[in-house]
């Protein structure tokens, strides 16, 4: 006995569009028809229209028949598909987008979709994934729900434009502050206070990144 996919599903049946169909098969001799089906996410539409708002190209690569992943795609106003995917066809569509079009972000929540999340330059597992997808993302949701997703993109930018200013104080005060300790201007006392104050100023910069993302949870 085994299950697998139908080979020759109809995407086109207006009864079963949307739909995955496997078969229970005995001795390779069909003996019965399964009919799976989703439903997405109650968030995933404003997810998906607040990304594409932000001017983000959104694809889904799924191990579901082509019925159920059209169908898909097309409520949420996806740009593009794949259906019947294994996770190395995953992660080798993510390489060529890669390739082709520059850093891609990978969001998955199942095991395979792991080689993909490991491949991805931003790779994101949702707060009921998988352990090893969990372990293959380089960060994961805390939450249940894809809302956190449409405000990663203004995290990302304020978290590097608070390395920048970190990293530009750093230097500056290196730059300062340094030459004249050496030159004897500045007493090791007030030297050792303005270091100390250096690395509270980062800290207390860096911290401001945490107050945002819980007020925006």
């Amino acid at each position: 006995w085994r299950i697998g996919p139908d080979p020759f599903e109809d995407a086109g049946n207006a009864a079963t569009r949307g739909a995955t169909r496997l078969l229970l098969y005995e001795n390779e001799q069909p003996r019965l028809s399964l009919w799976l089906s989703d439903e997405p996410r109650p968030e995933a539409a404003a997810v998906t229209r607040a990304l594409g708002a932000q001017g983000w190209r959104l694809r889904l690569a799924s191990g579901d028949g082509e019925g159920a992943v059209a169908t898909l795609a097309d409520t949420l106003g996806l740009d593009d598909w794949r259906a019947r995917q294994t996770p190395e066809q995953k992660k080798a569509w993510l390489e060529r987008l890669a390739a082709e079009e520059g850093p891609q972000m990978m969001v998955g929540d199942g095991i395979n979709d792991a080689p993909a999340l490991l491949a991805a330059s931003v790779s994101v597992a949702t707060a009921d994934a998988s352990s090893l997808a969990r372990k293959a993302a380089g960060l994961y949701l805390l939450k249940p729900g894809l809302a956190p997703l449409a405000t990663l993109p203004a995290l990302a930018r304020r978290v590097r434009r608070g390395i920048r200013q970190n990293l530009t104080w750093a230097l500056a005060y290196n730059l300062t502050a340094v030459p004249l300790a050496v030159a004897g201007l500045v007493p090791p006392w007030a030297a050792a206070l303005g270091m100390s104050a250096s690395s509270l100023l980062v800290t207390f910069n860096a911290s401001r990144i945490a107050r945002w993302q819980s007020s925006s949870s």
